[in-house]
């Protein structure tokens, strides 16, 4: 557990010496030294390390390096697993077949693509990586390494669809066919799709009744709602979790509560500095004010916050807004950094951080090992 503390500690003392969002050169700088950190140490842990890793990635990428290539979509069948990841496992196999080099390859990966997106769209570069880890973002990709890597591609996917020096087009093509290989790895990443609806709606009156209509029926007809959608993923692994003791049912604890007030609170702020105190610009129901960027993250993020109030309804459905999490790693400095007054924002920056700490403490001490399998932590030469 030391290890993670030690971590964040640098991550934060580092952050506030270099004041790594003075420029690009320091922010590059930063994103480097501090997620190359949290590369490192999740690339060398043991492949016990995780729960989901020592119960079946680590077993399965061994078994996959035996397999020839036609053998792999029967595997991928009988283990539940995306066609995609299996391929992926099986070139990764080809370099090495080392439990330890799929570990490592995976957390450069995942690790590697969220610190740029970090680096390229944050605007407070300290406040996400320290979000992102207390947020325990950085314990539960140890674990489901799968979704992670499906997350990572849509990360890519979302990048291509911003890159303005292409015909709109092609990026969007681009989008659903990276969003589609995603898919592969993990079925439930072709619910990201619903991204590319966001870009061309505004944040407007209409939208915010509908929202919170929308999710006073989604968490009343959570279960009808789970059915839909296992129904248009065509995954049975998806539909037997209805029934489950542990996933098909709601998870009201330190956790889920923690996670869910956080980004309640993040949400509101966001609502609050980019929304309600440009309410007088409203014209025939949209915000002028609104960037079509703001309004995109506040879609994504809503996204993400009903996903965790229905966490209180049926557990699995937490899995679902891990794909819409990281868009609050973009929401939050941005709508601190929208408060005008300087004292103000200093004083709710400030809140921030020590309610994330304060969560990150907690879950490190009574549910790391539980929930997630990363500690105690261990190198792999261990």
């Amino acid at each position: 557990m030391t290890i993670y503390f030690i971590q964040l500690l640098l991550i934060l003392f580092f952050g506030i010496a270099y004041n790594p969002n003075k420029n690009e050169r320091r922010k590059k700088r930063y994103i480097v030294i501090c997620w190359g950190l949290l590369i490192i140490v999740a690339a060398l842990r043991k492949y016990t390390i995780g729960i989901d890793l020592q119960a079946h990635f680590a077993n399965s990428y061994l078994r996959i390096a035996s397999l020839s290539w036609s053998e792999l979509p029967e595997y991928a069948v009988v283990r539940q697993y995306g066609v995609g990841y299996v391929y992926l496992c099986k070139v990764l196999t080809l370099i090495s077949p080392d439990i330890q080099f799929f570990i490592a390859a995976t957390s450069f990966i995942v690790y590697g693509t969220f610190a740029y997106f970090v680096y390229k769209h944050s605007d407070d570069v300290v406040f996400s990586t320290v979000f992102f880890v207390c947020y325990c973002l950085y314990y539960m990709f140890m674990n489901i390494i799968r979704q992670s890597i499906a997350l990572a591609l849509v990360l890519i996917a979302v990048e291509l669809l911003n890159n303005s020096r292409m015909k709109s087009y092609i990026r969007y093509a681009l989008f659903v066919g990276v969003v589609v290989v995603a898919s592969s790895i993990h079925t439930s990443a072709i619910l990201c799709l619903i991204l590319l609806v966001f870009t061309k709606i505004s944040y407007g009156k209409k939208e915010i009744v509908l929202a919170v209509v929308g999710s006073c029926v989604a968490f009343v007809l959570y279960d009808k709602i789970y059915g839909w959608i296992t129904a248009l993923l065509e995954d049975e692994k998806y539909t037997i979790y209805i029934n489950s003791v542990t996933e098909g049912k709601g998870s009201f604890n330190t956790q889920s509560l923690g996670m869910f007030i956080i980004i309640f609170l993040i949400y509101i702020l966001a609502y609050y500095t980019l929304v309600w105190r440009n309410k007088k610009r409203i014209i025939n129901g949209n915000i002028q004010s609104l960037t079509q960027q703001n309004s995109f993250l506040m879609y994504s993020c809503l996204i993400a916050l009903i996903c965790r109030l229905l966490l209180f309804r049926m557990n699995i459905i937490n899995r679902l807004s891990y794909y819409f999490i990281p868009f609050f790693l973009l929401l939050a400095p941005r709508a601190i950094g929208s408060i005008r007054n300087i004292m103000n924002r200093k004083i709710i920056r400030l809140f921030f951080y020590m309610v994330i700490l304060a969560y990150f403490v907690i879950m490190s001490l009574d549910y790391a090992a539980t929930f997630y399998g990363v500690i105690p932590y261990e190198f792999y030469w261990n």
